[in-house]
């Protein structure tokens, strides 16, 4: 194989090592959370109650979710700042810039006008 088709290859493979690790690790944290969960439950609800447990773990995950919420949120309008800010910047043709194009165009057209067999 030629050396641009194994750089791309391994590319491909290095890619799909590293989306099989995360979805492995993603897993292993799904199950993790679940066994915490069901600890936090058992000591919940052996120190008070199974609806004061209910109640803990519920807030718990709706802080959370929210609190990530509020984070992607945050990104979200950072990257639209930014679009903004890039859209801003662009240069714009100065009226100078736009008199010197409008000469350029001119003198093309005019050497075109010569040009021309009547």
């Amino acid at each position: 194989m030629t050396p641009m088709v194994d750089a791309v290859s391994r590319q491909a493979r290095e890619a799909v090592a590293m989306t099989a690790l995360g979805l492995a690790g993603g897993l292993l944290l799904i199950v993790g959370m679940a066994f915490l969960t069901v600890a936090l439950w058992i000591f919940l609800a052996a120190a008070e109650s199974a609806l004061i447990a209910a109640l803990v773990i519920g807030l718990l995950y709706v802080g959370l979710g929210l609190i990530l919420f509020a984070v992607a949120s945050a990104r979200r309008r950072r990257a639209e700042r930014r679009a903004a800010l890039a859209a801003a910047q662009t240069p714009k043709s100065s009226p100078l810039m736009q008199v010197a194009e409008g000469f350029a165009i001119g003198m093309q057209a005019g050497r075109a006008a010569r040009s021309r067999p009547k």
